[in-house]
């Protein structure tokens, strides 16, 4: 499994209580990669932590079986930058792949929707809601599948995770 990014390790446990035996776990950052390593795999599992960046996995293709974004697709702003995410974990992964994001169709969704909106600005920047019709679109491009989704809150939080297979 690849975690990417995988900040100071959150899901590890998650991921070990669920079955994964190994991962390799990836950050762009110094400092996360820092706090990461400092963290023993939990349950058994083996793994290594290493520097990269999400843009351009340094993976072989299919080098996976799952691959994991969680908590940062939403601070992209622009849907290119979204699609060259999503097509380099599409390219590592030979079956699934999950993002966590924000979207739109609850409460806290129609809140932030009256706010003003910010600007779409290239490369990583705050935290946006995406209308779920564009951002499922952007999966079908990358050439992934929606398996399922998982809202935290249903009807009430912006927070969805999406399972979703390779084709």
């Amino acid at each position: 499994m690849l975690d990417v990014p995988c900040g100071t390790g959150r899901f590890w446990r998650t991921f070990s209580d669920h079955g994964v035996s190994e991962l390799v776990a990836m950050d762009f950052s110094t400092g996360m990669i820092g706090c990461a390593s400092d963290l023993a795999f939990p349950g058994g599992m083996q793994g290594m932590v290493v520097q990269g960046d999400a843009f351009r996995i340094p993976l072989a293709t299919d080098a996976v079986d799952f691959a994991a974004c969680m908590r940062f697709i939403h601070h992209l702003s622009m849907s290119e930058y979204r699609r060259t995410v999503l097509t380099e974990l599409r390219r590592v992964s030979s079956r699934h792949v999950a993002v966590s994001l924000w979207v739109d169709g609850n409460y806290a969704g129609y809140r932030r929707a009256a706010k003003r909106r910010q600007p779409a600005r290239a490369g990583y920047g705050g935290r946006h809601c995406f209308r779920r019709r564009q951002i499922e679109s952007e999966f079908e491009e990358a050439g992934l599948r929606i398996v399922r989704w998982f809202d935290v809150w249903p009807a009430i939080s912006m927070w969805r995770t999406y399972l979703l297979i390779c084709d």
